[in-house]
């Protein structure tokens, strides 16, 4: 998908794609940008997920706030090199719960191998609970 000078994807644009595709069971939307334009729009999506990295800094919960209180998955990526740049992960952690006491919040290193299989496991629940 081509946005062209937008800063966001809108529901039309993602429409069209997906009928070129035909049939789909999954498909993920990536956000283009920023954590600001995609909470103004909704895209048909089902579940919303979140991912940062702790390279973002621990306080890019408290700078985005809406994007948070409004998914439904939000993963706190690349945990590992949290001390190589100061981030404090279980700030994050905090600062997520306290917006959105709901959401799923996963701690992830795919390096290691952290939290990656807790993923899959909540997509495979998310998709048995809609009947695929």
């Amino acid at each position: 998908m081509n946005t062209g000078k937008e800063c966001h994807l809108d529901a039309h644009l993602v429409h069209h794609v997906i009928e070129k595709f035909g049939d789909v069971d999954v498909l993920f939307i990536e956000n283009v940008g920023n954590l600001i334009c995609p909470v103004d729009f909704d895209l048909g999506e089902n579940y919303r997920v979140v991912m940062v990295s702790v390279t973002e800094g621990d306080d890019v919960v408290k700078k985005h706030p809406e994007i948070f209180r409004l998914a439904d998955v939000i993963i706190i990526n690349k945990i590992t090199l949290a001390e190589a740049v100061e981030a404090d992960v279980d700030k994050m952690v905090n600062d997520a719960k306290s917006l959105n006491p709901k959401a799923k919040i996963i701690k992830m290193d795919l390096k290691k191998n952290i939290g990656f299989e807790e993923w899959l496991e909540w997509l495979r629940c998310a998709l048995r609970s809609r009947g695929e």
